[in-house]
């Protein structure tokens, strides 16, 4: 009974928490106005005293929804009035938003009530109901609109000034966030949701001790939630205070010893503060709740790892194995996994027969990568097994195109055993010490030597990627198309969830760079791997790709325009898997005909230039922070140029919010180079220059005119810088 379960916690989270709940009177309410706060606290009651009576009985409780529902609906029909409308697509919203939207004509008709509710006169009640169902299913620009026309005549309404909130926390506006939340709070100082607010803006203002203090005033007012006291746990964290981090942990634990969750973030406290030893206890504690979990014991075993305690590792792996054999449909994605790390732990404690069936089980699912058949040849070595080892550097040999002389090598020692001779015990063929002979041939002069070692540095799928190898993305380094493409697709492999984080920044950051390739095809790879890839900051190399990307086909081959088809293609779909926007009308082909795709290039751009596309672009800015690991320069091409000089390339104006946003990146990274190699600072004729504005002289007015006002002088030297870079080349 998931589904109600979801429903039974969601109905009361919308009466409790939700922002459509009754609001607190209002001293200069009209009465009608009263009647409809009145309907919304009978309402509001009616469905806590259904939950109540209810009690844990799922069923009942959807049962008497569905009644309040069917009784709501019939009003409506009877009395059709602005109220009746109203209460109708309240609930029924409140129903669908407790079921997470899986019935959409719920939401849709909810959404008619309220548009007629306000057609016969609810007023701002509808506006505000309908701004917060569109914000809410995520049709921002239609929210926007409703939020917009509200602020203009209510804009001193605390419901109104909190769903402003919730849409200045959704775009990044921490700054503006912190001011509305004061503003809240001056008007009523037990608004729990502005201190929340208020405690979100200093979280993401990174200012970890005041957002501390006002996490205190939300417990301490009597707050039994969880979620406030985890926040507080996070900023002491962020301010490098372990001690206390793991003292408010171990607290929590106390209160709900059987919740696990809080078990996991007490193992990552530990792991932070670098005490590994003292986190695997508590990780088995969170095995003992669920031992059937295989991610749980994985994680034990990594622990047990990175301690230096193999043996226990394979206890848990083991375990992990048995676990994939209960369950078919999880065996086929860990199965590999926990075979590969078990070969490779006993191997380290000697126990070569272990290993040996190892990667005999693993070979039974799939090709085994070279390295992992060098390690299998080397057991069957050291056991003795001399048809085994034939056998697998027959299949080992396959992998040594390109690489004539170790393939002579390894054609005399298989002759050797075959006559009966002994080679030599372990002889390592692969391994590490080939590793690096394989990077050189990645960058040996002829290219067709080059394509073969890429090819053979994708087919062992690394958890880590050379600089030798990543680099040769740039044309201006690697000259043949296709050691570019497969460079890109080596890339691809590291993905969000997946790959450690620090490759997974190298891989958007390279890939990104590909997009700039000559070569029509790297691009149109380069494209696809980025969608692969997953990071949200490929949203910042891909638009400006897609929007400058020259779609006229007037004098192109037949040939050529399809290139340009696929190439656009690629593009579109890729930016729709990483900003979540359906660019293709349901039912239609996901494909758009290159006779189409100026049109359908513009709806991408005024997208991308519209509210929606200013939260896509601070969220994907954001990840770009963290993506940065290669110096100050790399912002010029894909952040400073498409977003901040004015006027653009495609003559549209940036929104206020994502400009400023982008000049502090912009900024951060200029002051790092400033404190962490000051005499490099000093020589860069580009940076010391830059005009320097304080967060102070950065804050925006609500309304956009206002805003661009504001920051239009700093618009200007930075054009005025820009056009000086230029100049100087």
């Amino acid at each position: 009974m998931r589904h109600t379960a979801s429903v039974t916690a969601l109905l009361v989270a919308a009466l409790v928490g939700g922002l459509l709940t009754a609001p607190a009177a209002h001293a200069k309410e009209e009465p009608w106005e009263k009647a409809f706060v009145q309907g919304k606290e009978q309402q509001d009651l009616q469905i806590f005293n259904a939950a109540k009576s209810a009690g844990q009985d799922e069923k009942a409780l959807v049962a008497k929804i569905n009644a309040l529902v069917a009784r709501y609906r019939q009003a409506m029909q009877t009395q059709g009035s602005a109220l009746s409308y109203y209460l109708f697509g309240r609930i029924l919203f409140k129903q669908s938003e407790a079921e997470r939207h899986r019935d959409k004509r719920k939401k849709e008709d909810a959404i008619r009530a309220m548009e007629a509710a306000q057609a016969r006169g609810a007023g701002w009640f509808a506006k505000y109901a309908l701004a917060y169902i569109h914000f809410t299913t995520g049709d921002v620009k239609r929210g926007e609109a409703m939020l917009t026309d509200l602020l203009r005549t209510h804009s001193d309404r605390e419901e109104v000034m909190t769903l402003h909130a919730q849409l200045m926390l959704g775009r990044g506006r921490f700054a503006d966030l912190k001011t509305l939340a004061e503003r809240l709070l001056k008007k009523n100082i037990n608004n729990m949701r502005a201190r929340e607010f208020l405690a979100m803006a200093y979280m993401g203002l990174k200012e970890w001790k005041r957002a501390e203090r006002a996490i205190d005033s939300i417990v301490m007012r009597g707050d039994q939630r969880l979620e406030p006291r985890l926040w507080k746990v996070e900023c002491i964290v962020q301010q490098k205070d372990f001690p206390r981090a793991e003292q408010e942990v171990l607290k929590l634990i106390r209160g709900r010893p059987k919740n696990v969750g809080l078990r996991l973030v007490y193992v990552d406290v530990l792991v932070k503060a670098k005490q590994v030893k003292r986190a695997i206890p508590v990780m088995k504690q969170v095995v003992d709740f669920e031992p059937t979990n295989v991610g749980y014991l994985g994680r034990l075993s990594e622990l047990h790892l990175d301690a230096g305690q193999p043996a226990e590792a394979e206890k848990l792996l083991l375990r992990a194995l048995a676990r994939c054999e209960a369950e078919p449909k999880a065996s086929k994605v860990l199965k590999p996994y926990v075979l590969r790390n078990l070969a490779i732990v006993s191997y380290a404690q000697k126990r070569y027969e272990a290993v040996a069936k190892y990667l005999e089980d693993l070979a039974r699912l799939g090709e085994l990568a070279p390295h992992l058949l060098d390690l299998q040849q080397q057991c069957y070595a050291r056991l003795k097994r001399t048809p085994d080892r034939i056998r697998t550097l027959k299949k080992l040999r396959e992998h040594m195109d390109g690489r004539p002389e170790q393939r002579k090598q390894l054609d005399q020692l298989i002759a050797a055993l075959e006559r009966g001779e002994e080679g030599a015990p372990g002889q390592e063929i692969w391994g590490r010490s080939q590793l690096a002979e394989l990077i050189e041939r990645c960058a040996h002069k002829d290219p067709k030597v080059r394509r073969e070692a890429l090819r053979q540095y994708y087919d062992l799928d690394l958890p880590f990627v050379d600089p030798v190898v990543y680099q040769r993305h740039d044309h201006r380094i690697e000259s043949d198309p296709e050691c570019r493409r497969i460079v890109v697709q080596i890339l691809g492999r590291y993905r969000v969830n997946d790959a450690n984080a620090e490759i997974v920044r190298i891989a958007a950051r390279y890939v990104g760079f590909a997009l700039e390739d000559p070569d029509q095809s790297v691009r149109m790879i380069a494209a696809q791997e980025l969608g692969r890839i997953g990071a949200p900051a490929g949203i910042i190399y891909l638009m400006p790709y897609l929007g400058l990307m020259k779609l006229d086909t007037s004098g192109l081959t037949a040939a050529s325009r399809e290139a340009l088809e696929k190439e656009y293609n690629a593009a579109r779909s890729t930016l729709s898997t990483l900003t979540g926007r359906q660019d293709i009308e349901p039912g239609a082909p996901n494909w758009i005909k290159v006779a189409a795709a100026p049109k359908h290039q513009q709806a991408w751009l005024a997208w991308y230039d519209g509210p929606d596309g200013a939260i896509v672009r601070a969220k994907a800015l954001s990840d770009l922070d963290t993506v940065e690991r290669v110096g100050p320069r790399w912002p010029l091409r894909y952040v400073l140029s498409d977003l901040m000089k004015e006027p653009r390339a495609d003559g549209r104006t940036t929104p206020p919010e994502v400009w400023v946003q982008t000049y502090k990146l912009l900024r951060r990274h200029i002051q790092r180079v400033k404190e962490q190699k000051p005499a490099e600072f000093k020589a860069d004729p580009w940076w010391p220059t830059f005009p320097m504005w304080t967060d102070e002289s950065l804050k925006l007015p609500e309304e956009r005119a206002a805003a661009l006002q504001r920051i239009a002088p700093l618009r200007q030297k930075i054009t005025a810088w820009w056009s000086s870079l230029r100049e100087r080349g």
